[in-house]
This record gives C-alpha cells, sequence and structure tokens, in this order.
C-alpha cells in the first residue's frame, strides 16, 4: 500500500508533504488509516533536512512510503522550478526504515518494462534482491587448444584495414533485474499517471517558467469532486500537443484534465497570438 495513492486525493494546494510541514499534512490521510508512526515521522524529518542540506531544490517533499514484507520504501522528490522552462524538474530518493539515508533513484530503463508488468508479488523492502538474474555461459567442453601468439597475429585483422562502411555491432549485454530497478519503474509510473494539482495552484510566468500560486487557498467545496478542476503535474505527452506547442501559431496558457478510461489525461487549451 502506498500513502502517496491517498495523498493524491488530497484537496490541499499542495498534495505531497512539505518536508517542514509532515505532521500537519499527515490529517489528510490518518482517516484512511494508513500514516506514518512517531519514530518514522521523527526519522523522515531528520533525513529531509540532511538531504535538503547537501542538494539544491527549490522544494523537497514527501513523496510516500511503499510498504514491503520485510520493510518499507520510503520516498522523496525534489523540484527545481527557477531556469526550467515551462516545467519544473523532478528527481526522486530513496530509502529504507533499516537506515533512513536518502540515496538517488536511477530513471526506471526501458528494457524492464515487460518484466515489471509481469510481476504481480509485493516488494520485500530488500533493494539488492534479483528478481531476475543473468547467469553466465557455462564453461565450453572440449575447448579447442590454445593458440600461440603467433597464431593470433596471423589471424588478427587490424582496424585500418576494414572497409569503411562496415559497422561493427555491438550487443547490449543481459542485465539482471533487481528490485530496486522495479521500484524506479512503479514510482515513476505512479507519479506520471496519479500526481495531479487542483486548478489555480500553480502559475505560468512571463519567462516561461512554472511557480506555486500564493494566493490560491483551496478549491471550492462545489469544485471538490470536479475533475474539469485537476491538472497532471507532468510535461505534455501527446505528439500532436508537442506539435502544436512548438508551432508559432499558438500559445498555451496551461494544462487541463478531462475524463477518459482513466479519467485524468492531460490536453492542452490553445489561444491563437495576436
Amino acid at each position: 500500500m502506498c500513502i502517496r495513492d491517498r495523498l493524491t486525493q488530497s484537496t490541499c494546494g499542495q498534495a505531497l508533504m512539505d518536508m517542514l510541514n509532515i505532521d500537519a499534512n499527515l490529517k489528510h490521510v490518518a482517516a484512511c488509516g494508513d500514516t506514518l508512526n512517531l519514530d518514522e515521522r521523527i526519522q523522515l524529518k531528520l533525513a529531509l533536512l540532511k538531504l535538503q542540506q547537501g542538494m539544491d531544490f527549490d522544494e523537497l517533499l514527501f513523496w510516500g512510503r511503499i510498504r514491503g514484507t520485510s520493510g518499507d520504501y520510503y520516498i522523496a522528490i525534489g523540484l527545481n522550478y527557477k531556469g526550467q522552462y515551462e516545467f519544473p524538474k523532478k528527481k526522486f530518493y530513496w530509502t529504507t526504515s533499516a537506515n533512513y539515508e536518502f540515496k538517488p533513484l536511477e530513471e526506471p530503463k526501458n528494457l524492464h518494462k515487460e518484466k515489471v508488468e509481469e510481476l504481480e508479488t509485493a516488494f520485500t523492502g530488500k533493494p539488492d534482491t534479483f528478481i531476475h538474474k543473468e547467469e553466465q555461459a557455462p564453461p565450453v567442453e572440449n575447448a579447442p587448444p590454445v593458440e600461440d601468439n603467433k597464431d593470433k597475429e596471423q589471424k588478427e585483422v587490424k582496424k585500418e584495414d576494414l572497409d569503411d562502411t562496415v559497422e561493427i555491432v555491438k550487443k547490449e549485454p543481459p542485465t539482471s533485474f533487481m528490485e530496486l530497478d522495479r521500484l524506479a519503474y512503479v514510482i515513476c509510473a505512479i507519479e506520471n499517471d496519479t500526481h495531479v494539482v487542483p486548478e489555480g495552484s500553480f502559475k505560468l510566468l512571463p519567462i516561461h517558467e512554472i511557480r506555486r500560486n500564493e494566493s490560491f487557498k483551496g478549491l471550492d467545496k462545489r469544485d471538490i469532486k470536479s475533475l474539469d478542476k485537476y491538472y497532471h503535474f507532468r510535461n505534455v505527452q501527446l505528439q500532436e500537443k508537442k506539435i502544436l506547442i512548438e508551432t508559432n501559431a499558438v500559445s498555451y496558457t496551461h494544462l487541463r484534465a478531462h475524463e477518459t478510461s482513466l479519467h485524468l489525461v492531460c490536453r492542452l487549451l490553445l489561444e491563437k497570438k495576436k
């Protein structure tokens, strides 16, 4: 179970937990029965403060917890708004209940996509656990006798003798699949599909940088359940929308969410340039 799923349903302007306001923000998920105990809160505050001192973030937020059978994962996200054209840069960090020391989470690898989607088992909480380990090829029996150096030199092909049109194809070595690889993929998938923000909680500056809207006080009670009042907090993904943004004929004002089979997906509101 992930606290993150509960947080995305919050109606406050800052759905994720600010590193200094974890206690106050927990009230939004405590009623669901999935929260953090006193020891977790203290350890996470110290760990987040330590992470903030070593990094340069505009915001550092507690993203959530992913439970495991032997231990839990705690995830933080750093956001940089300044100098980022039209959307902030995100960076994830992870730790476990074993040490509470946040480490950078590597970007998910596409070659692990099929393996992750096939898994239905729970996380263990042990990042170094091998889910799939590539075995080395066994030694070949009755191998031919080893050639001496003179024979090797005769059979060796020098680089300069090769035709320029010949391409040397390097086969990508097989990689093992660990639980940490799965964690990276799952976190990015959850972030991509569920991180939404209320309408009006962010603003686009004239310099094309995103900032939080200081005047935003929350949605009206009548709009809380309206999907049209929430936006995905991510870059535009539809190719046709990307093309429209890159043309000179239009400029976008903001991202908006509307209903699909997943109920929330990005679209652009466009306006013609005068």
